[in-house]
């Protein structure tokens, strides 16, 4: 693989994701600091990434997935085996809740699917973890909420310029927060 103008040995790449597996946060840390572009490193053999190993840990400490996303890690890169990160904490040993809310509010897309046609959250029902598939409705929920709050947040700045421009305090103009540009008409 070639990153930021020089390859990088596939020995390297072997090394820094088993760093993940290990959930070594201070070496994960090192090398992100000295070539930030590791997050996108993958092992040669298995295609996964440390995000995707780190995800498949089960593990509730979710500071290295926070890290390699904060970094620019890609959520839906699927490993050789077709399995996102978002897949791969959905059929942990333990499952882990807490990197697959995470891994849904940074982005993960949740209808992609594996090499057998099966999404994150198909794979969670049909292997019997419903407090993992949870975790998916618990993201809409979230998403429809920031929604809603979004509209009502707009709607009371709607009504706060219109209650200011019925008091008469200031004009349309005044109010908006980039002026109406005026363009002079074109001669025929």
């Amino acid at each position: 693989m070639t990153t930021g103008g020089r390859t990088v040995s596939p020995q390297a790449q072997r090394e820094f994701t088993m760093l993940c597996w290990d959930n070594n946060l201070e070496e994960v840390r090192r090398i992100l600091a000295a070539q930030p572009e590791a997050v996108h490193w993958r092992h040669p053999d298995s295609g996964d990434t440390g995000l995707t190993y780190v995800a498949a840990l089960g593990i509730e400490d979710c500071a290295i997935a926070t890290l390699l996303l904060d970094g620019g890690a890609d959520p839906d890169v699927k490993n050789n085996k077709g399995f996102t990160a978002l897949m791969l904490a959905t059929i942990a040993r333990n499952g882990s809740e807490a990197h697959i809310a995470l891994l849904l509010d940074k982005g993960a897309d949740q209808t992609i699917r594996n090499n057998d046609g099966h999404t994150a959250e198909e794979i969670a029902k049909s292997i019997g973890r419903p407090e993992i598939a949870a975790e998916f409705d618990k993201y809409r929920q979230r998403e429809a909420q920031r929604a809603s709050d979004a509209k009502t947040t707009a709607q009371a700045q709607i009504n706060a310029q219109v209650e200011t421009l019925r008091a008469g305090t200031q004009t349309p103009l005044q109010v908006r927060k980039k002026p109406l540009q005026i363009k002079p008409k074109a001669n025929p």
